[in-house]
């Protein structure tokens, strides 16, 4: 009551200059990785609090892999998994920024065990950590291919996190979730 309700609605997407480069390789079993992307609005736009502007900002991935080939069983290796994920704007108070991203200072350490069989199957157990915050979102992903078109990837995600951090509102859905995918 006493509220006006909207008619129409404005386009609530701010256009971007981005660019971007990804790399990975090898030494032996070590695999080396990273994605780095530079963004920038091609208009002026006001942070969450609607007082700031939003500076253009960095996100980056760097990371490795080292797998342990036929640790336990022949044709079956596994992986262990270190990476690094933020952005320039580490630090900063999340009402100054354009949006909501909550993974600005995270490392996420996980192991993947692969069956290296026609399926390529696959189960990969890790958690995301906020080394500043220590906020904890913990990933179980399992992933098999069938039929050679057809690839089921099963997920489920788990969040601790601490008082007034951005993932507190999802502190208590933990979600599980399930894709098939068909490919021609």
């Amino acid at each position: 009551p006493g509220v006006a309700i909207p008619t129409q609605y404005a386009q609530a997407y701010n256009p971007i200059h981005q660019a971007g480069l990804t790399w990975q390789g090898t030494l032996d079993a070590l695999l080396i990785k990273g994605d780095v992307a530079y963004i920038q609005y091609v208009q002026p736009t006001k942070a969450q609090n609607t007082i700031d502007t939003v500076r253009p900002y960095a996100q980056y991935t760097v990371g490795f892999e080292y797998t342990f080939n036929s640790l336990f069983v022949d044709s079956q290796d596994l992986g262990l998994i270190v990476e690094a994920l933020g952005d320039s704007d580490t630090g900063r108070n999340a009402m100054e920024l354009d949006i909501f991203r909550p993974f600005q200072n995270h490392v996420f350490a996980g192991l993947r065990y692969t069956f290296n069989n026609t399926g390529d199957r696959s189960l990969l157990v890790g958690t995301f950590t906020d080394y500043k915050k220590g906020d904890v979102l913990g990933r179980i992903e399992y992933e098999e291919r069938f039929f050679e078109r057809v690839k089921v990837k099963a997920q489920f995600l788990g969040f601790a996190t601490t008082t007034g951090s951005q993932l507190k509102p999802f502190e208590h859905t933990t979600r599980g979730s399930l894709l098939v995918s068909y490919y021609f």
